[in-house]
């Protein structure tokens, strides 16, 4: 079953997702985790006294927040096509659009 990105488990059991939903779920959750490693290794580099890493954890700031405009992007997209298909976000879950949260019409 899915996580969101805080970690929370669905206790939705009925899915309904087209292809286009899938693939894109599938993005969404990469990018997510491409993410979390760029977070990961731009916080050991900040928390190093080394100023010679200074340079690559501004690179890795900027990548994050590249990511997350893509993540944003897939997110609207994913959005659209669970409109398009008849499903319902729920607003209670916050701006990660996780396809196992969405109710069937």
């Amino acid at each position: 079953m899915p996580l969101s990105p805080e970690g929370v488990t669905s206790t939705h059991t009925e899915v309904c997702m087209s292809d286009l939903l899938d693939e894109l779920d599938r993005k969404w959750n990469r990018l997510i985790s491409v993410q979390n490693v760029v977070k990961e290794a731009r916080d050991l580099l900040w928390e190093s006294s080394d100023n010679t890493n200074e340079d690559i954890a501004q690179s890795l700031t900027i990548t994050y927040s590249l990511l997350g405009a893509r993540i944003l992007a897939v997110g609207h997209l994913m959005d659209q096509e669970a409109e398009r298909l008849g499903y319902e976000m729920d607003d209670d879950i916050g701006i990660y659009p996780d396809p196992v949260l969405w109710n069937c019409r």
